[in-house]
């Protein structure tokens, strides 16, 4: 039997861990079974829960989207699992690991699995299943037909790194909080998200702005509570709903076209791409850009090709403002600084701004209410919509007084940090998490 130590553990524990099969770690363990769904008496006020695959996709099972009667589950091959033990899946989606919360019943395919409370602790057990060692090797040993499976007698042969009971215990309590920190801050996140959207909606005018769409005071009442400049406006045409004190002037409605001009550059061919040099943006980076996520393939042109565009053909200034034009259409993103860049034509349009519009208000405005409806209407019918130079010109826009195109651009901006802050925080703790996944277990 191999005997091994971690290379990260808590202080007090020496002992070597060993390998134990999974068949040693229950006291228990069987699939589910469906009742007949023909027979309503086996459904119908059911109030015993009925696990599906969709139920498996969170740590913890409180309740569950179906339910069974006491006659389905004796009409059936399904069981009652007692509550804090481990269901995993073994059909199909194969490898979702779950802790039941309540006493439930499964479906075939998902397995109910009582631990031996003694040997194993539900936490660390939790985690150890999870572990990509563990889920390599079921992959590994699952059997591929119309529907992948591995049946529990292929499952019980494979090994788990084991130690005593009570560093078990210290392991899993540190993995339960940790994400239940990771829990929180993805709460916070989605509030912070949530926060944004609804001030959009309410301090940007729209054709629906008396309306109250979402309940957004309720939602943004703290942030009107601690931001002493926000106040809430009595409705009025192309005027928001709230505003910065001291702005009372309605907004002006004029069009994209009459502020700025509006294009796309000169073709590049593929051959003259490069690995590095002038960042080259495609569409779908300007999409990566405003989802947050990364960019794999990033691509260039030469500097020397670069220099030879003229202004008019494709050389960016700060504050120029680029649009999906194909595919996901609408999609902004604002030049940040003085940095050459280089874009594909075609599917990106070039709006370039010449001051009479303050940057960071542009980019928001094209993620507001007004202009993001326009462009869904304007987008025409079809498998994939467009968004052309020529409706990107009569694009409606509606602007204050430049303080305030400031004041608006500059508070969504600082929203836009405080939510890339908490994805940040979040992605810090998921990376903790897995080296001390890779670091705790061996």
């Amino acid at each position: 039997m191999a005997k091994k130590k971690p290379n990260i553990r808590f202080n007090g524990f020496e002992e070597e861990w060993e390998e134990k099969s999974f068949s040693e770690t229950y006291i228990t363990a069987s699939e589910g079974g469906t009742p007949s769904t023909s027979v309503e008496e086996y459904y119908e006020n059911g109030d015993i829960p009925f696990v599906k695959i969709e139920d498996t996709e969170q740590k913890y099972i409180y309740d569950t989207s179906s339910h069974i009667t006491e006659e389905g589950k004796n009409h059936s091959s399904a069981w009652l699992i007692p509550t804090d033990n481990i269901i995993f899946t073994n059909g199909a989606t194969i490898g979702n690991v779950a802790i039941n919360k309540v006493p439930v019943t499964t479906k075939q395919g998902i397995l109910g699995v009582v631990q031996d409370k003694e040997k194993f602790d539900l936490e660390y057990l939790f985690y150890a299943l999870s572990s990509d060692d563990f889920q390599e090797e079921v992959r590994r040993r699952q059997s591929k037909g119309t529907f992948a499976t591995i049946i529990l007698r292929n499952l019980d042969k494979i090994k788990l790194p084991t130690t005593s009971l009570p560093e078990q215990q210290k392991i899993g309590e540190f993995f339960r909080q940790l994400d239940e920190l990771i829990s929180a801050k993805e709460e916070e996140l989605a509030k912070l998200r949530q926060i944004k959207s609804a001030l959009l909606d309410a301090m940007f005018p729209s054709d629906e702005q008396e309306a109250n769409r979402g309940g957004y005071k309720t939602l943004i009442n703290s942030d009107l509570r601690l931001n002493s400049e926000l106040v809430i406006t009595a409705p009025a045409p192309n005027t928001p709903r709230i505003r910065f004190r001291g702005f009372t002037e309605p907004w002006e409605k004029t069009y994209i076209g009459r502020l700025m001009d509006v294009g796309s550059v000169k073709r590049v061919h593929q051959s003259d791409w490069t690995s590095n040099g002038i960042r080259f943006l495609r569409a779908r980076d300007l999409v990566a850009f405003f989802e947050k996520s990364d960019i794999e393939d990033k691509l260039y042109i030469s500097r020397d090709l670069y220099n030879s565009f003229s202004v008019v053909s494709g050389k960016v200034s700060k504050d120029d403002l680029l649009v999906t034009g194909v595919g996901t259409i609408g999609i902004p993103y604002l030049i940040p600084n003085k940095e050459p860049v280089y874009f594909k034509d075609g599917n990106i349009i070039w709006l370039k701004n010449n001051n009479l519009v303050y940057g960071r208000f542009l980019y928001h405005s094209f993620t507001s209410e007004y202009i993001t409806k326009f462009i869904k209407e304007s987008a025409g019918v079809g498998t994939v919509g467009t968004y052309t130079i020529t409706t990107c010109k009569n694009t409606p826009i509606l602007l204050p007084e430049k303080k305030e195109q400031q004041r608006i651009g500059d508070f969504f901006h600082q929203q836009d940090d405080n939510i890339n802050n908490a994805k940040l925080q979040i992605d810090k703790l998921r990376t903790i998490k897995q080296a001390c996944l890779q670091g705790m277990f061996v």
